[in-house]
């Protein structure tokens, strides 16, 4: 394994802000097991590479070559920032339903008022409407 890949799989600890006891436990190894692949001491196998590298959420290349590597690729960068935007569209779209909703109420309660006053004023015209008419 070489040691560059223990001080790399120790510099993602630290960077995550674990304590190797803490990291053996996820990776259901004991604690001196693990302590020996951060030393360089016990080589890890491809089943154990890909373990920790899903633990720390990077890719198996980053643990072995310790240089961060962009592993989404350009379609999933786009569809990231697709996703942000529809998130953003739908959050407006949210708030366009909800002003539209306070609108609709106060409409309805303005067409009520203008009803009713309709209602009076028919209702008061009316007899007046009717006194000059013979049948």
């Amino acid at each position: 394994m070489g040691n560059t890949t223990g001080n790399n799989i120790r510099h993602l600890r630290h960077k995550a802000g674990k304590n190797q006891k803490e990291v053996a436990r996820r990776l259901n190894i004991s604690v001196p097991g693990y302590s020996k692949i951060e030393a360089g001491i016990t080589d890890i196998s491809v089943k154990r590479l890909h373990q920790i590298a899903r633990y720390f959420k990077v890719s198996p290349a980053e643990i072995l070559s310790g240089v961060e590597i962009d592993s989404k690729l350009p379609e999933q960068k786009i569809m990231t920032e697709l996703q942000a935007k529809l998130e953003h569209r739908e959050q407006e779209l949210f708030q366009l339903q909800v002003k539209l909703m306070a609108l609709y109420k106060e409409l309805k309660e303005e067409a009520k008022t203008k009803i009713l006053l309709l209602i009076s004023f028919l209702s008061c015209s009316l007899p007046d409407i009717f006194d000059g008419l013979t049948i």
